[in-house]
């Protein structure tokens, strides 16, 4: 039994997730994206431990985006890399596609990033939509600059 808390302390695990109002800035820079390339998308933001923040579907986007986009993001929370980061290690490896296959949820395509401050994940994001999956990490970088960039100024 710990008995102190300095001891305590030492053993406790911190994490760190971005407001509601970041992840606004993120879903708006992802909206904005989105109309500039006139493809409509699905945002999901999400804090690192994988429970969302925010969430919008631009009118036009396919309403089975949203459970993708929200899985992209998952993904990423669940491993820390980005989805086409993770898909490099995995195409190679037989076994571990197969695998990674019965994990629910488990979204390996373009779309999902981490949001990553000052080394620690702080939220991920997912994008999915009316749009190619090169289109949707770019959206998703879009607004991953976005919250990073809010940050950095405060």
């Amino acid at each position: 039994m710990i008995d102190n808390f300095d001891t305590l302390q030492e053993s406790l695990i911190s994490s760190y997730s971005i407001s509601l109002e970041l992840a606004l800035i993120g879903i708006n820079a992802a909206i904005d994206k989105s109309n500039s390339i006139s493809v409509q998308t699905c945002i999901s933001i999400l804090d690192a431990s994988g429970l969302q923040i925010a969430a919008a579907r631009m009118d036009g986007a396919p309403f089975q985006s949203i459970l993708l986009a929200e899985n992209k993001a998952k993904s990423v929370a669940g491993n820390g890399l980005a989805t086409h980061e993770f898909w490099e290690l995995l195409k190679d490896e037989p076994s571990l596609i197969s695998a990674s296959s019965q994990i629910e949820g488990a979204v390996w395509i373009s779309g999902g990033v981490p949001v990553i401050y000052r080394e620690k994940l702080v939220a991920v994001i997912g994008v999915s939509g009316r749009s190619s999956m090169s289109n949707d990490l770019e959206i998703a970088l879009v607004a991953q600059a976005a919250i990073i960039q809010e940050i950095s100024s405060q």
